[in-house]
């Protein structure tokens, strides 16, 4: 019996071995006199890492550059106040957001999913991490979040939050400042609370004084269902016997900027509005037809809107798209799905076509369709 047993365990230890090894970083996180990050990526190739920083305007930093050795990497320095980072590599389009302070934090890099990478870090790291997770199953993200900053008005981990809400239109920037004063007097006197201050005195003065349904729609104050019945009820105005008119919206463009759908209709005879969002495939199949639609027609008075359903907090991921995609024409991003709400989409890839006037031509159709109306409009 013992034979057999004894042959049975090598059998097992044999092909355990032949299974991928798996790097575990035991360690536990210690307080440190800087941040100390320590993570495994493993590779066969030489990949360089990226320790990166967003700053107000969403724009990313790169603030160390190192190469993995032995399939790990490691990034040291100092920080004066808490804020989270975005861990990138050189052939991997997705980022891993850790929140660096004056703890070791240890990254065990998932490499079939960026995202399913796991962190050990400070206290603080574990409550974002449990932030994040109550975001990602929350219905509504916008009130998630400020529901969020308001139950816990010290807690450093509030101004990162309300960093990510940053917004340049007007109901965005209003909703900033209520979340604002939802902090305690230290964190608005910290270096995170003073910048997000900044950027909103900065920005307020310079956004359009129109409200927008689609903004509205994110108060808390107004239920789902009120903004929908005044969306039907615009939506009656008819403009052409057979035409129904869509509601005017507005939202941040690429630049920052507040754009409106009135301000792109008053250039153009014919208007496009897409749908979509840098982790839909099917959307992104349609942008060599829609490239090539825009660049037969465009000179003619063709105008294209993409509109994206890409959270705020994943901007990257829409800018990286667009830049892979090449899309030469006018990008928003509909944070919360609040565009879409108006129009009624209930899943991406969705297109709606516009006369000059916000006439609804045709409505969740194909690029195909879109096409073959086209013709029929500009007559090739």
């Amino acid at each position: 019996m013992k034979n057999i047993f004894f042959i049975i365990l090598a059998f097992v230890l044999l092909n355990s071995c032949k299974k991928e090894k798996v790097i575990v970083i035991e360690n536990s996180p210690k307080i440190t006199k800087g941040y100390a990050i320590k993570g495994n990526f493993k590779t066969v190739k030489p990949v360089e890492v990226y320790l990166q920083k967003q700053d107000v305007d969403k724009k990313f930093k790169t603030v160390q550059t190192i190469m993995v050795k032995d399939n790990i990497f490691h990034f040291n320095g100092d920080v004066t106040t808490d804020d989270v980072y975005y861990i990138s590599f050189s052939d991997v389009q997705e980022k891993i957001p850790v929140l660096i302070n004056n703890f070791e934090s240890f990254i065990n890099v998932n490499i079939s999913d960026i995202n399913k990478s796991t962190i050990q870090g400070s206290p603080i790291q574990v409550k974002y991490t449990a932030y994040l997770d109550g975001l990602d199953k929350a219905k509504n993200k916008f009130h998630y979040k400020l529901s969020y900053i308001k139950k816990n008005s010290n807690s450093s981990i509030s101004t990162i939050v309300l960093k990510q809400m940053l917004g340049k239109t007007k109901w965005r920037l209003e909703q900033n400042r209520k979340a604002y004063n939802y902090l305690s007097d230290d964190l608005k006197k910290s270096i995170l609370g003073h910048e997000i201050d900044a950027f909103i005195l900065k920005n307020a003065p310079k956004v359009a004084k129109q409200e927008s349904i689609a903004e509205l729609s994110l108060d808390p104050k107004v239920s789902d269902a009120v903004p929908l019945k005044i969306i039907q009820k615009k939506s009656k105005a008819v403009i052409a016997p057979y035409r129904k008119k869509a509601p005017n919206f507005s939202a941040e463009s690429l630049s920052g900027s507040d754009i409106s759908l009135n301000s792109i209709i008053k250039k153009n005879k014919v208007v496009l509005i897409d749908f979509w969002a840098s982790w839909c495939g099917p959307c992104r199949n349609q942008n060599p037809h829609l490239k090539q639609l825009y660049r037969k027609y465009h000179s003619k008075g063709f105008e294209v809107i993409g509109v994206s359903e890409d959270e705020y907090s994943d901007m990257y991921k829409w800018k990286n798209a667009i830049s892979n995609d090449q899309l030469p024409w006018i990008q928003l991003i509909d944070d919360n799905k609040r565009v879409a709400r108006m129009f009624g989409v209930k899943g991406i890839p969705h297109t709606v076509l516009l006369d000059a006037r916000r006439g609804i031509i045709l409505n969740k159709k194909s690029s195909f369709t879109i096409e073959a109306e086209l013709k029929k409009i500009f007559g090739f």
